[in-house]
């Protein structure tokens, strides 16, 4: 017997705020995250204000 699962596929935006908000959780800062995003996804990373913009959707979300 076979068993089915699906398969969630992201885009790059979404898996780049996976990623924002999980180095946030690890405690990096703003400056560590935008490196990091810029390395692992060069041309496809996001912009400065975007992940600036993610990391305080999360952090306001955590105060809620």
């Amino acid at each position: 017997m076979q068993r089915q699962f699906s398969l969630y596929v992201m885009d790059s935006g979404n898996e780049q705020r996976v990623a924002i908000k999980f180095c946030l959780k690890a405690g990096q800062s703003a400056t560590e995250i935008l490196v990091l995003v810029q390395k692992a996804y060069g041309n496809e990373a996001l912009n400065l204000s975007n992940v600036l913009g993610g990391i305080l959707d999360f952090e306001t979300e955590g105060n809620r």
